[in-house]
């Protein structure tokens, strides 16, 4: 991304992160405000450490590949079928990611984790943006613990993925891991179970 574009970037971020926090200083309830401070935040940060974010060569190109995942998981809480659809293929940019730094780099558990963290950033400030109605802080919380926790069984499928020579087996292996992630989200006393995949089909 070349400099002036970066910079316009920065500034209208900033812009629209320092009007959506003005309009909820001024409410009660902050409606979609909190989704325009959250994403215009998550925008700035991602812009300000672009160049440190990742040392692999298209770097730029698998950060936006990554968004494209949280992008796709999104629509399926929000809108009726065909959108919950989405789920059977939302995770394929972050695998074609995987792949990518696989391929350049093997086992590379801290750049797998950085795409896939900001790929379920993305899903969950899109999909529960809305918690920060009833209390800011918790609200950030909860997204950032959710991605992280999400972020886990994601980083088992690579770890599996450049142990093992056979892919069907890795991705097998993902499909038992994000089940079992569920199973356990489901059951414990930080349960957040509406951005399970089951809740979307639901």
């Amino acid at each position: 991304m070349n400099r002036p574009l970066r910079i316009f970037l920065l500034i209208m971020a900033a812009l629209l992160a320092t009007a959506a926090a003005y309009e909820m200083s001024q409410r009660p309830l902050w409606s979609y405000y909190s989704l325009g401070l959250f994403a215009a935040i998550w925008l700035f940060w991602r812009l300000l450490r672009l160049n440190n974010f990742s040392k692999i060569n298209k770097s730029q190109f698998l950060l936006g590949v990554s968004s494209l995942s949280g992008l796709l998981l999104s629509p399926a809480f929000w809108l009726p079928i065909p959108f919950s659809l989405l789920l059977f293929i939302a995770f394929i940019p972050l695998f074609y990611v995987e792949n990518e730094i696989k391929k350049q780099r093997g086992r590379a558990i801290w750049q797998v984790f950085k795409y896939a963290f900001h790929a379920f950033v993305v899903w969950n400030i899109l999909t529960t943006f809305w918690v920060a109605n009833s209390a800011l802080i918790p609200g950030i919380i909860a997204i950032f613990a959710n991605s992280f926790l999400m972020t886990l069984p994601f980083l088992l499928f690579h770890i599996v993925r450049t142990a093992q020579n056979k892919s069907w087996f890795a991705y097998f292996a993902f499909i038992t891991f994000w089940l079992t992630f569920e199973f356990i989200h489901l059951r414990w006393d930080i349960s957040w179970a509406w951005l399970t995949l089951g809740n979307g089909l639901a």
